[in-house]
């Protein structure tokens, strides 16, 4: 008969789980590495390559375990967790933020600066799973190129 489980032990799904602190840590130091890599691309199509690679470094070092942190956060906890859910999209918000100013700044109409970002996001994201699931960046980096060209064709002569 197996052991009763002590409530206070962690299971073993729990123990992968981020805490909202966690998340906001990691969130800012990426946040800090994306928009210093922005505000240098040259172009639309660098910068969002660009972004690409700083969410897909870690994925690779990491022998595809790790990914993103707070997507992790949103997927496994969020639903059980106010406090990480409310950390993920704090996350999410200021890094759509910086992008949003970001896609601005290369010439991106406001009104569509948001939206586009967004998709950026969530494409670099939704690539990231891929990417894990095949323990290959080549999604990442197919993805950004493309988003790169989109984000390029938006934008307006600055």
């Amino acid at each position: 008969m197996a052991k009763p489980r002590n409530p206070g032990d962690r299971t073993p799904e729990s123990r992968l789980r981020p805490s909202a602190a966690s998340v906001l840590q990691a969130a800012g130091e990426l946040g800090a590495q994306l928009s210093e890599a922005l505000g240098h691309a040259a172009d639309p199509v660098t910068g969002i390559v660009t972004m690409g690679a700083l969410f897909a470094r870690p994925l690779a070092e990491s022998g595809y375990r790790d990914g993103c942190l707070v997507a992790t956060g949103v997927m496994e906890a969020s639903g059980e967790n106010e406090e990480l859910r409310t950390a993920c999209l704090s996350a999410y918000s200021g890094w759509l933020n910086g992008l949003t100013l970001c896609l601005q700044d290369w010439g991106v109409p406001r009104a569509e600066a948001g939206p586009l970002a967004e998709l950026v996001l969530s494409g670099i994201e939704g690539a990231l799973l891929l990417a894990k699931a095949r323990q290959d960046c080549a999604p990442i980096h197919t993805v950004t190129a493309r988003l790169g060209a989109l984000v390029a064709a938006a934008a307006e002569p600055v």
